[in-house]
């Protein structure tokens, strides 16, 4: 076999092998960068129109509930291009809340139907019911259609959908054998039989009641529109409490955000971006809404592996090809001799001369060839030298942090001395996953080490991103310093808190138990140094407001809160206005003869009863003073009260058990209501 052809098959193999061994790592690269892309794109195109909404104007075509009005006009011709060019985004949306009614109500939707179209929506599951031109029906469900039957089960309940055709123009839609609307399509456009159109640019909205079944007590709420209607602005039929949450939290904080994960709706899988709509004094009014289908996410990674695969097989054979072209020059031996020795000149020794020739140029190949070797372990000496040095370096600060260093006035590990120590004002973060041990056990050690090391792998860099650091992992507990502002600390936690969220929701997709996390702030004097002996040292934060803010994180599984912190921590917060917080009272932890008073930060998003926390805020927070006054009988009598409407809140729980304990026992003669937390 000649040397070309050798040379070719060399060339094949190699990239055989490197396309078997790294393209489905290139494709997850490639298209983890792509879905980012994507992501970003959509949550690009929330934010450009959220910036050209007006949103007193806004508000104003919400409350006329008037789509002639101009500003309507142009709001919706804007959003409705984008919507017609974008053809991965499903529902693009404004919401606001209206202040008066304390409900969302939707403000433009960007879509119309170019046939007659009846939204189905209940609190579990979305679909609509769409007319084609040969005047068939379809169901349209998490964008799949159904041009028969289909059945739907969330949890312990079960919707059976049917078409029944009564004759060759009139369709009975059933739901569980309740007929929920019946459609005539005898004229276009279709007429809903029961309910009275005036006219075919009315839209026209019922509910129907199910009293029994496996959906009792449900109501199905339903929305006639004709073909080429636009949806005026109106209240929001959704009974999704997460959904409802997420628009309140987002208004809350002014902030956009798109989604890490593909999340559940009534509407099948969903990734949503969210752009606030500012008003003139730059708060937070209302919502730019866009979403896209999980399954159209999943034909987009299909079609980009094909692309993918097929690049792949293209780069193959155009290098076969050109290879093969310039074969001929390769054997020609002084251009090789002169490849090689440009090789050589530019640094790189991997290359090998074959040269089997009993002349001259074999000579020369023969003596090229051991001078390559000699250069090649010279340069891989230096070259391993250099790379284990910088790999200690970078190593070294896995364990310590180079903010920490930082702090110490050191460059690098190595000028670092026993005793170095800097001593200032700091914010120590705790958190811990809730029950860890009960999840542990279920799991191979194994197991264990790859659940830590994913959750600790998603809540590392949110330090990082807040200009903290993390001091010590324990286990599946995290302790961070934030060293310049208790702001920074708390955003942390509400984020640990968020990423927690959507770490669940992946969780379920692969049908493991949700996790529940608790987190502790307080700040105070620390000392930053190095501890140890002379052939043992490590660095460590040495602080009486360690142990407290440990504490205040174990103190959140008693009043069954997600974030606690310190009063001296919230009294530090440069923008406390911006966050909800309740008092929890006082306490005097154990080992500590001061008291603290602590609060809850209700910004959670895995707290399903934050919204009632708040609520019932003030009214929590006046029991607390009738408690500390030792009027026992009236604290008894409002946790009492708000127990009716929020059952599950631990912190009426707790102070509802000491106050039967006192009542039992009686009040001592000191009393301050202050009792000693045995909980460490």
């Amino acid at each position: 076999m000649s040397i070309r052809w050798k040379f070719l098959a060399y060339i094949i193999s190699i990239e055989i092998v490197i396309f078997s061994t790294f393209g489905f790592t290139i494709f997850e690269f490639l298209y983890n960068k792509f879905l980012d892309s994507y992501k970003s794109h959509i949550l690009s195109i929330a934010k450009s129109t959220a910036s050209i909404i007006n949103a007193e104007k806004h508000s104003k075509l919400i409350q006329e509930n008037n789509i002639k009005n101009e500003d309507f006009k142009f709001y919706f011709n804007y959003m409705n291009k984008i919507f017609r060019s974008e053809d991965y985004i499903s529902f693009f949306y404004t919401v606001e809340k209206n202040k008066s009614t304390n409900e969302f109500n939707y403000g433009i939707e960007a879509y119309t139907f170019p046939v007659d179209v009846i939204w189905v929506e209940s609190s579990f599951i979305g679909f609509y019911i769409r007319r084609t031109i040969d005047n068939k029906l379809e169901l349209v469900h998490d964008n799949y259609t159904y041009n028969n039957d289909f059945e739907f089960k969330f949890k312990d309940r079960t919707l059976i959908i049917k078409q029944e055709k009564i004759n060759e123009f009139i369709t009975s839609i059933q739901i569980n054998e309740k007929e929920i609307i019946r459609l005539n399509c005898q004229s276009n456009p279709c007429k809903v039989e029961g309910v009275s159109i005036l006219n075919e640019d009315q839209i026209v909205n019922w509910d129907v009641n199910f009293s029994s079944g496996s959906i009792k007590d449900t109501v199905i709420h339903l929305s006639y529109l004709p073909k080429n209607s636009i949806t005026p602005p109106g209240n929001i039929y959704l009974d999704d409490i997460t959904k409802i949450n997420q628009y309140e939290f987002y208004i809350e904080q002014g902030i956009d955000f798109v989604d890490q994960f593909t999340h559940d709706s009534i509407y099948g899988t969903i990734l949503s971006a969210y752009a606030p709509i500012k008003d003139s004094n730059g708060k937070t009014s209302g919502l730019v809404v866009v979403e896209c289908y999980g399954n159209e996410l999943k034909s987009l990674s299909s079609n980009f592996k094909k692309i993918t695969i097929i690049i792949f097989l293209i780069i193959i054979i155009l290098t076969v090809w050109i290879t093969s072209r310039f074969s001929n020059s390769i054997i020609n031996p002084i251009l090789y001799l002169e490849n090689k020795l440009n090789e050589i000149g530019k640094g790189n020794f991997d290359i090998t001369v074959e040269l089997n020739r009993n002349d001259e140029f074999g000579n020369f190949a023969r003596t090229l060839t051991s001078m390559i070797s000699d250069l090649k372990l010279s340069s891989q000496k230096q070259n391993e030298l250099t790379k284990e040095l910088r790999d200690t370096v970078n190593s070294y600060g896995n364990f310590v942090p180079h903010k920490f260093l930082d702090f110490l006035g050191k460059q690098n590990i190595n000028q670092i001395e026993l005793g170095d120590q800097v001593q200032r004002e700091m914010t120590i973060l705790f958190s811990d996953i809730r029950s860890f041990t009960s999840i542990s056990e279920k799991m191979s050690p194994r197991e264990t080490f790859s659940f830590i090391n994913s959750y600790l792998k998603i809540m590392e860099p949110i330090a990082r991103k807040h200009n903290g650091f993390i001091d010590k992992f324990m286990g599946d507990g995290i302790m961070a310093i934030f060293p310049d502002s208790p702001d920074e600390a708390l955003l942390a936690a509400i984020t640990m808190q968020s990423e927690v969220f959507s770490y669940n929701a992946y969780r379920k997709m692969k049908d493991e138990k949700p996790i529940a996390i608790g987190v502790g702030l307080h700040t105070g004097n620390l000392i930053l140094g190095i501890i140890g002996g002379e052939k043992r040292m490590e660095g460590t934060v040495i602080s009486d407001a360690v142990n407290s803010a440990s504490r205040l994180e174990s103190i959140t599984k008693i009043f069954g809160a997600g974030i606690v912190l310190s009063e001296y921590s919230k009294n530090l917060l440069k923008n406390s206005e911006h966050y909800n917080f309740r008092s929890l009272g006082k306490i005097q932890v154990k080992g500590k003869k001061e008291t603290i008073t602590i609060y809850e930060c209700l910004m959670s998003m895995n707290d399903p009863i934050v919204s009632l926390k708040i609520d019932f805020r003030e009214a929590f927070e006046s029991g607390l003073e009738k408690y500390y006054e030792g009027n026992l009988s009236s604290a008894t009598e409002i946790f009492l009260d708000i127990q009716k409407s929020n059952p599950t809140d631990k912190a009426i729980q707790f102070y509802l058990s000491r106050i039967k304990f006192y009542e039992k026992l009686g009040l001592p003669e000191d009393w301050s209501g202050i009792e000693e937390m045995e909980s460490k």
